[in-house]
């Protein structure tokens, strides 16, 4: 299984087209140039707490909206991997236009979406920004998320039936 990074934040063979959405740049370390807001990177490396996150589409638009990103899964595996009492989540998340299949972890209170964030965001704040439901939740121990990962083959999201799809408009709850 090829991380994303290394206790040193380096990429293990990334690249423009790798297809994680990484664009071949570091994650929140320092590196290859400084990030920022016009970086041309795709958002990735700089904190978004102060501002809502834009980030690059499936066909390389700005869409200005938080939307699918299989990197979620991936990133939710350094997480667990690195803390022992950590939570494994897959959910339905929204963006005010459609609902998409996410990954994170949450761990006292907070919540690790490396896709977001290299720190720790408020697991409320978290939640009401991306109208997250708890019946639109996979909760996973960490033994449960490895378990599953080994058996399947991959970080996620493990439960198809109810991940019936990565983006749909329609709520995937049928309570929209």
């Amino acid at each position: 299984m090829t991380r994303h990074h290394d206790n040193t934040g380096e990429h293990d063979g990334h690249g423009p087209d790798c297809g994680c959405g990484c664009g071949g740049h570091e994650h929140g370390h320092a590196g290859h140039h400084e990030h920022g807001p016009d970086c041309g990177c795709g958002g990735h490396g700089h904190d978004h707490h102060d501002h809502d996150h834009h980030d690059r589409d499936h066909h390389d638009r700005d869409e200005g909206h938080k939307h699918y990103r299989p990197a979620s899964f991936e990133a939710l595996l350094e997480v667990v991997s690195e803390n022992e009492t950590a939570e494994a989540v897959h959910g339905w998340l929204f963006n005010g236009t459609e609902w998409y299949a996410h990954g994170w972890a949450e761990l006292e209170g907070h919540v690790f979406d490396l896709t977001e964030s290299r720190r720790p965001i408020d697991r409320e704040t978290y939640y009401a920004a991306n109208h997250v439901r708890e019946a639109a939740l996979r909760r996973y121990s960490r033994l449960e998320y490895f378990t599953n990962m080994a058996e399947m083959g991959h970080v996620g999201p493990f439960d198809k039936e109810f991940f019936f799809t990565t983006v749909t408009k329609a709520d995937p709850l049928g309570e929209g």
